[in-house]
């Protein structure tokens, strides 16, 4: 109950306690070329509150290998910021969605007001066992 997500795998509550708002990082389609916009308030563990906007396209087709084996997917590149604390912030993400219902990997990488970078961070699919249906 740490981490969750909706069905997409777009957050809902991240490990540190923190609440995302209603957001689309994670479509329900891709195809290269496709583009879109998110943007959600996020609430601090402290109740405090900011708005995030991303904007996110389908850049490339790429076939990468995880510890949880090599998978063609599609690679994302989300641009944005905070509103309140004036922030860049880019993920990065590579999905198959028609093999596994979550991101293959995912390059998360905050920046703070003056450009420099702040936290960054790679994220990858240890293993998946798909369920039966």
């Amino acid at each position: 109950g740490q981490f969750t997500t909706d069905l997409l795998g777009n957050g809902i509550k991240d490990p540190e306690g923190g609440i995302n708002g209603v957001n689309q990082i994670f479509s329900n389609d891709y195809a290269i070329g496709k583009e879109w916009k998110t943007r959600f308030d996020f609430t601090f563990p402290d109740g405090r509150t900011d708005v995030v906007e991303f904007n996110c396209k389908v850049v490339a087709r790429e076939t990468i290998t995880v510890p949880a084996g090599t998978f063609d997917t599609f690679k994302v590149e989300a641009t944005g910021w905070r509103l309140y604390n004036p922030s860049r912030r880019t993920r990065t993400y590579w999905i198959a969605p028609d093999q596994v219902p979550r991101f293959i990997a995912l390059e998360r990488v905050n920046y703070n007001p003056r450009g420099h970078i702040r936290e960054s961070s790679r994220r990858e699919l240890l293993s998946f066992t798909p369920g039966q249906g």
